[in-house]
């Protein structure tokens, strides 16, 4: 498992709006461990309010982390259906799963243009391994079915794109740890 623990700071001015555009992430901590228990301990030594994991590819090892941590962790997975940053909740949803869908292609646009823009901070420790994944997904468009360009992530070597993911997941997280109405830096 590939982490990444931030901290973020949220423009109240700003608000409403995209909750992703008018913040900053400061990552505290990235790393990977083997078991969702090494999982468990970071998430109790950062007091972690909010985390996603991926549901793929073991969905009952992810399923019982989340249960450990009832209503802090979602499992995602990327859906066709969903478009822009909207975050799907499937309307077959069994209650004690908690899934989301999200688009692959925006949430990777939203996570990784923050090295662009300025908005992330990372520790001075940041390992190469994670920087050289951060880099890897590559935008590619390809024409659809109608000739209309279609923007899609993809990674030479599929094992060296983990830490993106990680920082995809940490984004879409970003958005359940503030209500809206009552910002506060988390």
């Amino acid at each position: 498992y590939h982490y990444e623990i931030a901290s973020w700071t949220f423009q109240h001015s700003a608000m409403p709006g995209d909750i992703n555009t008018y913040s900053k992430c400061y990552v505290l901590r990235q790393g990977k461990c083997k078991t969702t228990e090494e999982l468990c301990k970071i998430m109790q030594e950062y007091n972690v309010l909010q985390a996603v994991i991926d549901m793929n590819p073991e969905k009952r090892e992810a399923l019982r982390f989340a249960k450990m941590f009832p209503g802090r962790v979602r499992l995602v997975y990327f859906s066709r259906g969903v478009y822009g940053k909207n975050i799907q909740v499937p309307k077959d949803l069994n209650v004690d799963e908690p899934l989301i869908a999200v688009d692959r292609t925006t949430w990777l646009d939203t996570a990784l243009v923050r090295f662009k823009n300025g908005t992330i901070s990372l520790p001075v420790d940041t390992s190469m391994e994670y920087r050289q994944h951060i880099k890897s997904p590559v935008k590619h468009y390809k024409k659809d079915e109608s000739g209309n360009p279609v923007a899609r992530y993809i990674t030479a070597d599929a094992d060296e794109d983990h830490y993106a993911f990680a920082r995809l997941y940490n984004e879409v997280a970003s958005t359940f740890i503030s209500d809206l109405s009552q910002v506060q830096d988390l």
